[in-house]
């Protein structure tokens, strides 16, 4: 199964320098779905569970500057 470059602790690293949170109000979860490609970019992002359009957005962003290790 693929993984974040660097494991879970990576990736929470990772989150933590890029998300820009600011648009949130309280402490808000979205969830979105990816599909990873055979290089490990992470395509057709969708989002599953909104709460707030802004967060939608930022979450999407996010998405598109990281890659999976496909290695694993």
């Amino acid at each position: 199964m693929p993984e974040f470059l660097g494991g879970m602790s990576a990736l929470m690293e990772f989150i933590r320098k890029n998300l820009r949170h600011d648009k949130a109000e309280k402490r808000e979860r979205v969830i979105i779905q990816i599909v990873v490609d055979k290089k490990g970019n992470a395509t057709n992002p969708v989002v599953l569970r909104s709460t707030n359009p802004a967060l939608d957005e930022e979450a999407l962003r996010n998405h598109s500057i990281f890659r999976l290790d496909i290695s694993c």
